[in-house]
């Protein structure tokens, strides 16, 4: 549980910094938009093993739990320019794990696309 709290302080921070900012606000007509997510959570059998599984020798590890934590930032761009839209997204994720460290990812994305109207 000391672990959750640990990863959750992030999120805590950023709350904190978003509603003190409290005169700075987006929607979604602006041009630009950023989101930011912070998820804390822990699993009591990550790996779905059965019952009867022995535990140390399906995953090296007597202990079927975990707990983790995903952090994401997303920026997204929409400009319309006449009858033509561009949108563009990028984003980063990273999920961290307690124990079974081998399972930790970043991940980054980008994706664009224009679409016009005839």
């Amino acid at each position: 549980m000391e672990s959750l709290l640990r990863r959750a302080r992030p999120a805590l921070l950023a709350g904190i910094l978003v509603v003190a900012a409290g005169g700075a606000r987006g929607d979604a007509g602006d041009v630009f938009n950023v989101s930011l997510g912070h998820v804390a959570s822990h699993d009591s059998n990550l790996f779905r093993l059965a019952p009867e599984t022995d535990a140390q020798a399906a995953i090296g590890s007597s202990t079927r739990a975990d707990s983790y934590s995903q952090s994401t930032l997303r920026l997204m761009a929409d400009k319309r320019l006449g009858r033509q839209a561009l949108h563009a997204a990028a984003g980063l994720s990273r999920l961290r794990y307690d124990r079974f460290r081998q399972l930790d990812s970043d991940l980054v994305r980008a994706a664009g696309l224009t679409a016009n109207e005839y």
